[in-house]
């Protein structure tokens, strides 16, 4: 991303950045074109090469953007619950990135075809981009509340089976459906307490 496109008014870099949403969220890497977001931009291709060397940096430039926002986004509703209660934190991330996405549908999109994307170039910088993503879960785990567990060994094992879990719910209720999120939260929410009877001592 050069200079010049930070020098350029909000408005006018929130639409180029809306632009590039649209554009990798409803196309694969290799068939979205600089192109197709200059039109939807309402500037010209050069115009946009000018702010962005290639279509690889302006399409990391993209995602990285909206990976930040849905990190603040969480952090900004669970920063202040520490220590964390396991499943009570796993749910409350879930009702958040549901509420998010339903607010920018477009990310949902962009982000679930960024986790599938398989074009070479792009593979080393996703890479880091998915690992950097880990963090927020890194630091949610090593401030949880383990008195609660039977075998302190097992909350590693634990957290993982319940972030997959909650991935694979959401994934069954796609985003641009009309379905209900009590419901998408209730399923979710059934199976966490199933895990809680397995992991959790008795109270």
């Amino acid at each position: 991303m050069r200079e010049s496109f930070l020098e350029l008014p909000y408005n006018n870099r929130v639409t180029i950045f809306n632009a590039g949403c649209k554009v990798f969220a409803n196309y694969s890497y290799k068939k979205a074109s600089m192109s197709k977001a200059a039109v939807e931009a309402g500037i010209s291709k050069s115009l946009l090469f000018y702010y962005f060397k290639n279509k690889k940096e302006y399409y990391l430039f993209i995602v990285n953007q909206v990976l930040n926002q849905q990190h603040k986004f969480i952090t900004d509703t669970i920063i202040n619950q520490k220590p964390y209660d396991l499943f009570s934190i796993i749910i409350d991330i879930t009702k958040v990135k549901r509420v998010f996405y339903d607010k920018f549908n477009v990310y949902y999109k962009l982000l679930k075809r960024m986790f599938f994307e398989s074009e070479a170039e792009l593979q080393d910088d996703l890479k880091l981009i998915k690992k950097k993503q880990t963090l927020l879960y890194n630091e949610l785990l090593n401030s949880i509340d383990v008195h609660k567990f039977k075998n302190k060994k097992e909350v590693s094992n634990c957290f993982k089976t319940l972030l997959y879990c909650g991935e694979g719910v959401l994934a069954n209720h796609p985003i641009e459906t009309d379905t209900d999120i009590n419901a998408v939260i209730d399923e979710y929410t059934n199976i966490i307490y199933s895990l809680k009877l397995h992991y959790y001592c008795e109270e």
